[in-house]
């Protein structure tokens, strides 16, 4: 049973990289229906060749149909699978240092219909740095 992932959902770019080492866990809210990817954008995958950066560091969820919050450990984010990143058994300790922002993303199954409602999004652990500038990006 595999799942894939579109390019199609939300994500939120942060307006720096920040390091977030001691990130011990994302939490939220959220009901619906279907599978969805949590991912975390960071400078080592983003600077992986293009057509090989998109292995973001990701969980997994199914969401329900009733209100309830989620917990993703960051000791348990994983790239992409099928990625470079995983291939080259690329970590969340590698990456954690840079971060640049977060994306959610849905089901690509065309049976699927993904309902989702997202709510109180919050980062949990020590201080985040912001440890670089980011150049802008240009959408074409």
């Amino acid at each position: 049973d595999t799942i894939s992932f579109p390019l199609l959902g939300f994500g939120v770019p942060f307006s720096a990289y920040y390091d977030m080492s001691d990130l011990e866990f994302v939490s939220f809210f959220a009901r619906g229906s279907g599978q969805i990817s949590f991912s975390m954008w960071t400078q080592l995958v983003l600077g992986y060749p293009e057509g090989e950066n998109w292995g973001h560091f990701e969980q997994i969820i199914t969401l329900e149909e009733n209100w309830r919050e989620y917990r993703l450990f960051a000791s348990d984010f994983l790239p992409r699978p099928f990625s470079v990143q995983q291939a080259d058994s690329v970590t969340w300790s590698d990456a954690r240092g840079f971060v640049r922002g977060f994306e959610f993303m849905a089901s690509s199954n065309t049976q699927d219909t993904v309902v989702i409602w997202i709510d109180n999004i919050n980062f949990t652990g020590s201080r985040f740095r912001q440890t670089g500038e980011i150049e802008p990006i240009l959408l074409r």
